[in-house]
Formats: C-alpha cells, structure tokens, sequence
C-alpha cells in the first residue's frame, strides 16, 4: 500500500481544465493540500501541465450542528475559496482519471485545502455514523440532505449512499 503524503477528501465538482489555450470541463474525485484526483473526457500525459479553475466549498462541521438546526440551515455556497492553479499530471488511470500535482501553490490556498479537507473529514465520519443509526423516515430524509449537500447527489437508497460514505471513510483512513 503507498503512502500519501496529504489527507485527501472527496471533491464532487465540476472543474474547468484549461489546456493549449482551450476550456475544458472535467469532474473532481479528490483533493489533498499535493494535488487532486480528476476525470475529463480528454487524455493527458504524464508531465503535462494545465491550468484548474474549482470552488471548494466551505462546509460547516456538521457534528456541532444540532439536527433542526441542519435541517433549517441555509447553506451559504457563497462561503467558498475559488483555486484557479497550475498543475502537472502526476498520474493516468485507465477509466481516464487523472492526478495532479499543484505546483507553487500559495500558504494561503494550502491552508484553505487543509481546512476544507479537515471538515470534510469530520463531516464524512459525522455521516457514516448517521447512516449506521437510522431511526425513521424524517431521519433518512435528515441524512439524504446532509448528503446532499456534501455533495452525495442522486442516490436511490440508503444503502447505495452507505456504499459510497464508506469507501470516502475508508479513503480517508488509508492515505
């Protein structure tokens, strides 16, 4: 098993790629404070260097929100940090993922990673346990929203949604 150098946490975004003067657009699997874990339709080469342009955004730490507190909470997705960053290709995999390394990036955008990756972090464990104590259907209808908002979108059931948690838990236990 390797060893990362970064936590990572899940990134479920959409994120522009802009490569020879060309907009791309390409999906975020994961981020870490060293780079991110990306899918676009377009291959690249190891060594390559693009420019990304994503929003992280900037979630509360779900478990010091009370439940009516989550479920009345407008979430504020204008609380978000816009990276737009420079990047080698690290890595291809066959299903056309790609991973990048930041290269130069600020102490500043570093810090603001980590943090996101730390809340997410907490939030992930926050859900897991969530899904592990269903106790109704407002409950289940309670765990959909917080899903959602983290980003967990279209899932048929609870346990195609526990499924996906838990391999973002076991993601985070194994970096």
């Amino acid at each position: 098993m390797s060893q990362r150098a970064h936590l990572r946490a899940p990134l479920r975004r959409k994120i522009l790629i802009e490569h020879k003067n060309r907009a791309l657009l390409a999906h975020g699997y994961n981020i870490s404070e060293g780079g991110a874990l990306i899918f676009c339709e377009k291959s690249f080469e190891i060594g390559e260097k693009l420019k990304l342009l994503l929003d992280i955004p900037s979630f509360p730490h779900l478990p010091r929100v009370l439940g009516k507190e989550i479920r009345d909470y407008r979430f504020n997705f204008e609380a978000r940090v816009i990276l737009n960053q420079e990047v080698q290709v690290v890595r291809t995999v066959e299903d056309g993922s790609v991973g990048v390394s930041f290269l130069n990036l600020s102490g500043r955008k570093s810090r603001e990673i980590r943090d996101y990756v730390a809340r997410s972090a907490i939030n992930t464990i926050y859900l897991l346990s969530q899904l592990q104590k269903i106790k109704s259907k407002d409950h289940a209808n309670f765990i959909f929203r917080i899903a959602n908002f983290m980003g967990y979108q279209n899932y048929r059931s609870l346990d195609e949604l526990h499924s996906e948690v838990l391999h973002d838990y076991q993601s985070l236990v194994n970096y």
